[in-house]
C-alpha cells in the first residue's frame, strides 16, 4: 500500500467500486437493519469506504456507535491498531 503512493490509487484499481453503487443494499442492507448495538470504526480518509457511508449507516440505524479516525484510511486495523484496539475496548 504504501509502494509508488499505493494509498493514493487504490481506489482506481479496486473492481468493487461499480459495484458498490450497483449492489450497495445488498453490501449495507443487513447493517441498516441491525437491531443490536455495534460499533462502526471508520478511517476518515478512506477513499474506497468513504466516510459518508458511515455517517448513513448511523443515521438509519440509533444502535451504532460510530469511532471516527481522522488520518486513517481503509485498513484501520493495519493502519492504527492501537487506536482501534482503543475503540473496540470502549
Amino acid at each position: 500500500m504504501l509502494n509508488n503512493e499505493g494509498r493514493r490509487t487504490l481506489h482506481k484499481i479496486a473492481a468493487y467500486m461499480k459495484e458498490r453503487q450497483r449492489m450497495g443494499e445488498r453490501w449495507t442492507g443487513p447493517l441498516h437493519r441491525l437491531d443490536v448495538p455495534f460499533k462502526l470504526i471508520w478511517g476518515k480518509r478512506d477513499p474506497i469506504a468513504v466516510y459518508a457511508i458511515a455517517q448513513k449507516l448511523c443515521q438509519s440505524n440509533p444502535e451504532a456507535q460510530l469511532f471516527t479516525l481522522d488520518e486513517i484510511g481503509h485498513y484501520p486495523q493495519l493502519e492504527a491498531p492501537e487506536m482501534v484496539a482503543d475503540c473496540l475496548l470502549q
